[in-house]
């Protein structure tokens, strides 16, 4: 089952990623122009985009769960805190972290976005040199 969880989030982030490489690629003209090297260009914008993209999102993740948010989280927790009625469950940002390092101990390293992204630098990279190749 972990197997196929694993697969479907690579799937899934490599469809969405496509998508949003053919709709970059498609604002950039490389279905409607009328040379090669337009296209090829516009597609190598679209991967390149899409795989910095997905780098600089598993980066935030990435930072996200070793906690490096936190501060930001525990001053809107207060924050929200203030205008509610509820009861506060944390003393002070030091039992809040040690909370919120328990509920981060579940999450993984977001690898699929890492390689996905990856892909699709590589991608753009080949598109590259096929299109100074040509």
């Amino acid at each position: 089952m972990r197997k196929k969880k694993g697969f479907l989030s690579y799937l899934s982030v490599f469809a969405a990623g496509f998508a949003a490489a053919a709709g970059i690629s498609a604002y950039r003209g490389a279905f409607s122009s009328g040379s090669v090297q337009q296209a090829m260009s516009a597609v190598c914008d679209g991967c390149f985009t899409v795989g910095i993209v997905l780098l600089c999102f598993g980066g935030l993740m990435l930072t996200a769960i070793g906690g490096a948010f936190d501060m930001l989280s525990y001053g809107a927790a207060l924050l929200f805190g203030i205008l509610s009625k509820e009861k506060r469950r944390d003393r002070d940002f030091y039992e809040y972290s040690e909370r919120m390092k328990e509920k981060r101990s579940s999450k993984s390293f977001p690898l699929h976005l890492f390689i996905v992204g990856l892909i699709y630098l590589a991608a753009a990279a080949g598109i590259l040199v096929i299109f100074r190749l040509y």
